[in-house]
């Protein structure tokens, strides 16, 4: 089990990059974890900016040496933080391909995890931002926080007790288990990208060896989880 080691700091520019320059400075413990009020420079997949307010949002990123299969890395995390907010609201949530959290009003929480092999095992570093106490966004962000659509805690600091507590449990449990519950929590119709072409269609399976299986109109096809983007789910 991964004993997460709490370091918060009022300000960073980007959890993600601190953590990661501070592992190639020192020999961090597993479950290094840091966390802050007010990130700068959040990044997302293909370093999209992650848009974070001040104080209202939760935003940490975490170390480990994973056990697990590495692509099963990032819905574990999901998984947990789907567990860890789903008491605070009665709206539907769900997870959207590869790596964001949704509920109906919009997008809650979004996940990244970045592996680095620059020793004989891997390094994984997770990030994660979700809204939380926020009332509004710019126009044109489809962003939900937790505040809109729920309850949440009234500290940041009870829904990073959640997220470690679920997932301690999630990080533990088989591939296959995480897999699947994978799969049915997620909006599996709608629109993908597969390097560069766009197909509608539904994810139904998810095999080890064979990734992920789309149906489409014109028939299945079998792609790697890396190879595959949701561009939206179907109405």
């Amino acid at each position: 089990m991964v004993s997460f080691v709490r370091h918060f700091f009022p300000e960073l520019p980007s959890t993600q990059s601190f953590l990661r320059g501070w592992a190639s400075q020192a020999a961090l413990p597993e479950g290094t974890l840091v966390w802050t009020l007010r990130q700068t420079e959040g990044y997302g997949r293909k370093g999209t900016p992650w848009y974070a307010t001040p104080g209202e949002s939760l935003t940490f990123s975490f170390f480990l040496r994973p056990r697990c299969s590495l692509d099963t890395l990032t819905p574990r995390a999901a998984l947990a933080l789907y567990d860890a907010i789903a008491p605070y609201t009665q709206k539907p949530l769900f997870l959207k391909w590869p790596n964001d959290l949704w509920c109906p009003q919009g997008k809650l929480a979004g996940i990244l995890t970045e592996v680095v092999w620059d020793s004989p095992t891997p390094q994984a570093f997770i990030g994660i931002g979700l809204n939380v106490y926020q009332k509004s966004f710019p126009p044109g962000l489809p962003a939900a926080s937790l505040s809109q659509v729920g309850n949440p805690p009234p500290h940041l600091s009870a829904l990073l007790d959640d997220f470690e507590q679920a997932f301690q449990r999630w990080y533990e449990a088989p591939d296959t288990q995480a897999r699947h519950t994978f799969l049915m929590r997620l909006e599996r119709k709608g629109r993908f990208s597969i390097q560069g072409q766009t197909y509608e269609g539904e994810l139904y399976e998810w095999h080890p060896e064979k990734g992920l299986c789309l149906s489409t109109p014109h028939g299945k096809l079998w792609v790697s989880p890396g190879h595959l983007h949701m561009l939206w789910p179907s109405s």
